[in-house]
């Protein structure tokens, strides 16, 4: 059985820390999500830097990986890393969608979960993958249904009704997650991953 993930406020405290603005704990996750569910063999480095650079304004001669100040931060997104792969390979359906829990309001649960769908097809996207040329079939279907989940109304009122509807939007989001993991490693699109 695979670890809990980071916590959803530890990972946006890490994200101000590291002066990364513009991108939530829900885009990161998701955009890391979207790149390993399409590139097996992606390493935490390269995913931090896709991250970082995609949300931060840093030159692009910094090195982030050997500022001191950045190495205490950096560990907290390795662990991250680390088990989001392990959740997402072990095929028990333990993986879950780094998302603020039931105590924020259910506006800010709706925004962040289509954040983190925008940042699952980004990282496809960055990884190489032509979401265009999947027309038919069950992947087109689930990646059309993930465009759309990406842009949904954000406008709702807390209720009973609302939050069953989120519960299961995000509840098919994470299987459409597995399921498009499951297509591209199956497809050979995936290949292993690279342990650095």
């Amino acid at each position: 059985m695979s670890q809990a993930l980071v916590e959803f406020k530890t990972v946006d405290h890490v994200l101000q820390a590291l002066g990364v603005e513009g991108m939530s704990a829900a885009d990161v996750h998701g955009l890391l999500i979207g790149m390993l569910a399409s590139q097996s063999n992606l390493t935490c480095k390269s995913w931090l830097e896709k991250a970082i650079f995609m949300g931060a304004h840093l030159d692009a001669e910094s090195d982030l990986f050997s500022n001191i100040m950045a190495k205490e931060q950096l560990k907290q997104l390795e662990a991250l890393f680390k088990v989001s792969w392990e959740q997402l390979s072990a095929g028990d359906f333990t993986f879950a969608l780094l998302l603020p829990d039931g105590n924020a309001a259910l506006t800010e649960r709706a925004s962040l979960l289509c954040a983190w769908t925008q940042g699952f097809l980004t990282g496809l996207h960055l990884s190489g993958v032509n979401i265009a040329k999947y027309k038919e079939g069950e992947l087109a279907t689930t990646l059309k249904d993930l465009a759309e989940v990406a842009q949904l109304d954000l406008a709702i009122e807390d209720s009973n009704e609302n939050e069953a509807a989120y519960t299961e939007i995000a509840e098919y989001v994470r299987m459409a997650a597995l399921f498009v993991h499951s297509e591209l490693a199956g497809s050979g699109q995936a290949t292993q991953m690279t342990v650095h």
